[in-house]
């Protein structure tokens, strides 16, 4: 199913095709702001990840307290 949404006062109709997941205006198809940064290398991002992943397991942590599978 295709949806249409008029834009700029009508100016711009930015259609959505529903089963492929793509935007297009006039056929040509717009790429969405995910699919741009996905382009890109993102290093620091993944540290930056690595880092809240720790932290949060670091503050379920308790000194002392023994772990198992079931936790």
């Amino acid at each position: 199913m295709t949806h249409q949404y008029k834009l700029y006062n009508g100016k711009v109709i930015l259609e959505f095709e529903e089963s492929k997941h793509i935007y297009s205006v006039g056929g040509k198809v717009i790429y969405g702001t995910t699919s741009i940064v996905n382009v890109i290398e993102k290093p620091a991002l993944r540290q930056w990840a690595a880092n809240r992943a720790a932290e949060t397991v670091e503050a379920f942590l308790e000194p002392g307290r023994k772990l198992d599978e079931l936790e």
